[in-house]
C-alpha cells in the first residue's frame, strides 16, 4: 500500500501535461526521489546503499537529502504548467544523401571506438577506445543523421538506429535507451517535419515499463549474473533499478560528507571546468569529479544524481537553485521556434538518463559539438544560398 500511494504522489502529475517528451523527463527526474522516499520508510534497496552506505549515513541524512528534491520537483511541476498542452516539432535541417551518408560512416566507426566492448572488438575495454569523450561524438552524430531531412523510412537511419539497438543489447543503456524510445513517441509528418506521436500516458508507461524491465535483464546478462526469482526481478527492475540505486548512493554521500566535512567546491570547480574548452581539471575522468572525490571518503561504483555537487557546495539551496536553472534550460530549449536550438533540446533530452544519474560533466562535449555542428551547417547553407542567388541574378542580367 504504501508503495501505491509513493507512486501515486509522484507520478500523477504527470498525466496533466500533453507533451510525452515532457512526461519522460519527469519520470527520469522523480524516480530517484521515489526511492529515496521509500528508503524513508525502511524499504530496503539493497546493492551499495546496503552494503556500504548505511555504515556512514543514517535514516536522518536520508529524510535530510529528500527535503530539497520534493520541494524542486514541485518547483519543476509548476513552472511546466504553462507549457501543459505544449507538444514538440521540429523541422528538419536539410542535408542530402552524400552527407547523411560520410556522418553515418564516421559514426559507425566511432561506435567501435566508443563502446569496443558493446561493438564486439574487444572483450576488457568498454568505453574509449583511444582517449577522448567519443560517446558525446556518438551521440551527436546520431542525432544529426536521425533528425535530418529523410523520407520516413530512410536506409541511413535504419542503419544508424541498428548501431544503436546493438549498443543498447550489450549493456550500453544510459546512452541510447532514450533515442530508441523516440521511435515510439515521435514520428514524420507528411511534410517530413517531425513532431509528437498522439499515445495515451497507458500506452508511455507501458513502453517504459518494458525498456526499465528489458534494460535490467540486460544489465544481468552483462554482469553475468542468475536470476533466482523472476517474479521479484521484475518488482526490483521497476522499483529499484540498480543504476539508480549506485547513483542515489553518491548523492547520499554527499549529504555525510557535509555533514562530517563541510563544504567543499571541488566538485563544483570540475563541472566549470568541464565547460570551458581545454582547462586542466574537468571532465568525467578528473579527481576532482563529483565521483572520484567522495570516493575518497565513501566507496562508490560511480555516477551520482547531478545535484550532487551543487549539494557539496550549498547543501540543500544549492540543489534547488540547480534544478530550477536546469528546468529553466529544459524548457528554453523544448519552447523555442529556432529549429537550431532545437537540436541542442534533442541532445539534451536523449541524454537525460546519462546527465541525471551520472552528472552534469557528460553533456558539455555533447553541447560544443552540437553548437559547432550547427554553426557549420548555418555558414554552408548560407553560402549556398548567396551562391545561388548569384546565379540567378546572372542569369537575369
Amino acid at each position: 500500500m504504501l508503495i501505491f500511494i509513493a507512486l501515486i504522489l509522484f507520478f500523477s502529475p504527470i498525466i496533466f501535461y500533453k507533451s510525452n517528451l515532457i512526461k519522460l523527463f519527469l519520470v527520469i527526474y522523480s524516480y530517484p526521489i521515489f526511492i529515496i522516499s521509500m528508503m524513508c520508510f525502511n524499504y530496503d534497496v539493497g546493492r551499495i546503499i546496503k552494503q556500504t552506505g548505511l555504515n556512514y549515513y543514517n535514516k536522518q541524512d536520508i529524510i535530510t537529502s529528500i527535503t530539497p528534491l520534493i520541494i524542486s520537483y514541485i518547483s519543476i511541476l509548476l513552472i511546466l504548467i504553462p507549457y501543459r498542452k505544449k507538444t514538440f516539432n521540429l523541422k528538419p535541417i536539410s542535408l542530402g544523401i552524400p552527407s547523411r551518408l560520410i556522418l553515418f560512416l564516421i559514426f559507425f566507426i566511432i561506435s567501435f571506438i566508443a563502446y569496443p566492448k558493446a561493438m564486439g572488438i574487444s572483450d576488457t575495454v568498454r568505453y574509449n577506445l583511444i582517449f577522448g569523450s567519443w560517446g558525446g561524438i556518438f551521440n551527436v552524430l546520431s542525432i544529426f543523421i536521425i533528425f535530418s531531412k529523410s523520407k520516413k523510412y530512410d536506409i541511413i537511419n535504419i542503419l544508424t538506429y541498428s548501431v544503436l539497438i546493438i549498443c543498447f543489447l550489450s549493456g550500453e543503456r544510459a546512452d541510447t535507451i532514450i533515442t530508441i524510445i523516440l521511435l515510439f513517441l515521435l514520428k514524420k509528418d507528411n511534410n517530413c517535419n517531425i513532431v509528437e506521436k498522439n499515445i495515451s500516458t497507458i500506452k508511455l508507461s507501458l513502453i517504459l515499463i518494458f525498456f526499465s524491465v528489458f534494460g535490467s535483464f540486460i544489465g544481468v546478462i552483462r554482469a553475468d549474473t542468475q536470476i533466482q526469482d523472476l517474479s521479484l526481478f521484475i518488482t526490483k527492475s521497476l522499483l529499484s533499478v540498480g543504476t539508480v540505486i549506485d547513483v542515489i548512493h553518491v548523492y547520499l554521500s554527499s549529504i555525510w560528507y557535509v555533514e562530517y566535512n563541510g563544504h567543499s567546491f571541488v566538485p563544483l570547480n570540475n563541472i566549470l571546468k568541464s565547460f570551458i574548452p581545454f582547462a586542466g581539471g574537468g571532465g568525467v575522468g578528473s579527481e576532482e569529479n563529483i565521483t572520484w572525490f567522495l570516493n575518497n571518503y565513501i566507496p562508490n561504483v560511480g555516477g551520482g544524481l547531478f545535484y550532487s555537487p551543487f549539494y557539496i557546495a550549498f547543501s540543500s539551496y544549492g540543489v534547488f537553485l540547480f534544478n530550477i536553472f536546469y528546468i529553466l534550460f529544459f524548457i528554453s530549449t523544448f519552447k523555442t521556434n529556432n529549429n537550431y536550438i532545437k537540436y541542442i533540446f534533442i541532445i539534451f533530452f536523449i541524454m537525460q538518463c546519462r546527465i541525471q544519474w551520472y552528472g552534469v560533466t557528460y553533456f558539455f562535449t555533447s553541447l560544443k559539438l552540437t553548437i559547432l555542428f550547427i554553426i557549420i551547417i548555418y555558414f554552408l547553407k548560407k553560402v549556398t544560398k548567396n551562391k545561388l542567388n548569384n546565379e540567378k541574378n546572372i542569369i537575369h542580367k
